[in-house]
C-alpha cells in the first residue's frame, strides 16, 4: 500500500508515492492522459494496482492557480472513481530544507507579504501555514534549524521516507497535514 500524491504549484507537475518513488513532468498542467500515464508507470515500478492507493493528495498550493486546479481536479477524481479518501497538503512541503529540526521556507506575495510554512520534522507538524509580513518572517528565522528554498525534484517524496521510522507507516496521515 502506498498514497499518492500530485502537485502542480510550481513550473513542474510532481507525481509521488509515500514509498519514495517520483516523477516530474515538464508542464504545470499537463493533459490527465499524461498524468495518468505517469500514474501508472510509478505503480507498475512498485508493483502496485490503482486500487492498492491508500489515498490520493494533491497540493493545494500557493503557486500556479490554473496548474493547482487542474492537478487537484485530477486528484480528486481519480480519488472518487476508486473510492479512496482525498486529502490535500500543502505545497510549500515540496520547498523546505532538505534537513531535520523545525524547518521553514516561503514564497513572496503580489502584496509584500509572504507565504509561509513551517514543519517539524522530530513532531511532524505544521507549525505555520499562511502570510507573514517581512518582519515577522525575520523575527521567525532565528528559532528554526533551517531555512531555505530548496526545491529538488521529488523532495516531498524523499521528505515522506525520511522522517518515516519503523514505529510509523509511510504514509500521508502521519505528517497532520492542515
Amino acid at each position: 500500500m502506498a498514497d499518492l500524491f500530485i502537485d502542480g504549484s510550481s513550473s513542474a507537475t510532481l507525481i509521488g508515492l509515500t514509498n519514495g518513488l517520483c516523477r516530474t513532468l515538464p508542464s504545470r498542467a499537463p493533459s490527465d492522459g499524461v498524468v495518468f500515464h505517469a500514474i501508472q508507470e510509478l505503480l507498475e515500478i512498485s508493483h502496485l494496482s490503482l486500487q492498492d492507493l491508500s489515498s490520493i493528495a494533491a497540493g493545494s498550493g500557493p503557486g500556479s492557480h490554473t496548474g493547482t486546479r487542474a492537478i487537484a481536479a485530477i486528484a480528486k477524481g481519480l480519488a472518487l472513481g476508486l473510492k479512496k479518501p482525498f486529502k490535500l497538503f500543502p505545497s510549500l512541503l515540496l520547498f523546505l530544507p532538505q534537513s531535520k529540526g523545525a524547518l521553514g521556507t516561503s514564497l513572496p506575495t503580489k502584496s509584500g507579504q509572504f507565504h509561509v510554512l513551517t514543519y517539524d520534522t522530530l513532531t511532524l507538524q505544521v507549525m505555520h501555514n499562511g502570510l507573514m509580513s517581512s518582519d515577522a518572517l525575520d523575527a521567525l528565522k532565528p528559532s528554526l534549524d533551517a531555512f531555505g528554498y530548496d526545491y529538488s525534484p521529488c523532495h516531498l517524496a524523499n521528505f515522506i521516507k525520511a522522517t518515516a521510522s519503523s514505529s510509523l507507516n509511510t504514509s500521508l496521515d502521519y505528517l497532520n497535514f492542515p
